[in-house]
């Protein structure tokens, strides 16, 4: 419960906790229709024990659930809970299970699909959930990428994995030097060394699947993540 405990005060400090919404940005937000409450990420129960910590981030936190239903808690308990057979094939939090299958795997090859989501982490970069349904205005990620640094200081991932554009642009300047090819690399983040994939979001169908065919479904990034993983054994 460290991750989650830490998660909740980083939130409640900054006015992002669900039940304690403060935000600063909440009146410009609301202006756009970005202001159904923010939603928390996503710490999976055996985050960070005995495997790479490895962290999504996506675009915005969808549906506008009771507050009570979008806590750090109530979050990692819904997705715990998803039956990896009732997920659609081609929707987002499938292809998110199976790319951090694919990762997780080279670490342990006992994993499966069915076990994998205790394993990771995922936020988005846009923290409110749409007032009214569709896609987070561009408002909304612009003042939610402040709060990306934060939520990276406690998670401390040795991976990330952005999923679409706004979550890409939002850790890109973060990055302490610019990345010249490639979706994936080696990078300084946040003040440390990490792995980062960035990925199209499996929305964006086109080029989501080329890339995941090009990369022979992630296996290709999957081992340059373990080789990376090997060398920084004291940053673990």
């Amino acid at each position: 419960m460290e991750y989650i405990a830490e998660l909740r005060d980083y939130y409640k400090h900054r006015g992002l906790l669900s039940t304690s919404f403060t935000c600063r940005s909440k009146r410009a937000c609301a202006l756009a229709k970005t202001d159904g409450g923010p939603k928390s990420a996503f710490v999976g129960s055996y985050y960070g024990l005995g495997l790479p910590r490895l962290l999504f981030i996506s675009l915005d936190a969808g549906e506008a659930k009771p507050c009570a239903e979008r806590t750090p808690e109530a979050v990692r308990n819904e997705l715990e809970r998803v039956d990896t057979r009732e997920l659609v094939q081609n929707r987002h939090w499938y292809r998110t299970l199976e790319l951090a299958l694919a990762i997780l795997r080279q670490f342990d090859s006992r994993l499966c699909l069915d076990t994998i989501t205790p394993h990771f982490a995922h936020t988005n970069a846009s923290k409110c959930c749409p007032r009214e349904g569709g896609n987070a205005s561009p408002v909304a990620y612009l003042n939610c990428h402040r709060y990306l640094p934060g939520e990276i200081k406690v998670l401390n991932p040795d991976v990330v994995v952005t999923q679409g554009k706004e979550a890409k642009v939002g850790i890109e300047a973060l990055l302490e030097s610019p990345i010249k090819d490639g979706i994936a690399a080696e990078v300084l983040l946040c003040g440390r060394r990490r792995f980062l994939l960035r990925t199209d979001h499996p929305r964006y169908a086109k080029g989501f699947y080329r890339q995941r065919e090009q990369s022979r479904c992630w296996v290709t990034h999957a081992e340059a993540i373990q080789r990376f993983y090997n060398t920084i054994p004291d940053e673990h």
